[in-house]
């Protein structure tokens, strides 16, 4: 079992280590300290804070959103996310169900609470995503939409039209579906309407 103990430092600072009970025993006893034989790892804290994990976000793409995907995988590192790149990884044809079903899944599944998909129309991702229960993809092509999207139907997928939006709106429609909170009320008793009455329910 590991316990928590705190001992001196020479620079004056604190340091917090997690050891197993025999390691805890032998340093009150003032015997040298051993490695835990059960748990194969230790970890120090010295005077540092730790930091939340940064939100992993999955975002797929067929050929047709591959540069804009690019785009914005950039963009959700330079914002503080994790970005779960799923593919495409150029833009040679390829069918876009295989990324709709990867993102939709790690969804579904509770994975990641959120992602993105693009391709040409932002259609045939939305079709594909929409089959997985608990999964509300929606597409967006104008900040606008993806502020009702979040805010009225909470989407928990983006779908972006690529070919029909350059890279500055793509990133100020992700950014607004990013940065929108679901309004709850009488927007949640709808949603557990389309919950209730889906395939899986």
């Amino acid at each position: 079992m590991l316990q928590s103990a705190r001992a001196p430092a020479s620079s004056g600072m604190s340091k917090t280590i997690l050891t197993s009970e025999p390691t805890r025993r032998g340093m009150r006893e003032g015997k040298p300290r051993r490695r835990p034989t059960v748990n194969r790892f230790t970890l120090f804290i010295r005077g540092a804070r730790l930091e939340p994990m940064p939100e992993v976000i999955p975002i797929g793409a067929d050929h047709a959103g591959f540069e804009l995907k690019q785009r914005l995988v950039k963009e959700l590192e330079s914002l503080g996310f994790q970005p779960l790149d799923l593919g495409a990884y150029s833009a040679e044809s390829v069918d876009y169900p295989e990324f709709a079903h990867q993102v939709a899944e790690r969804v579904a599944r509770g994975e990641n609470p959120r992602g993105v998909l693009l391709c040409g129309t932002g259609l045939g991702m939305s079709y594909a995503a929409n089959r997985y229960h608990g999964v509300r993809a929606a597409v967006a092509w104008s900040p606008e939409i993806a502020h009702l999207a979040r805010e009225h139907g909470d989407a928990n997928v983006l779908v972006l039209p690529a070919r029909f939006l350059n890279e500055e709106q793509g990133v100020a429609i992700l950014k607004e579906w990013l940065n929108t909170p679901f309004a709850g009320g009488r927007h949640a008793r709808r949603i557990a309407q389309i919950e209730e009455t889906g395939p899986d329910a």
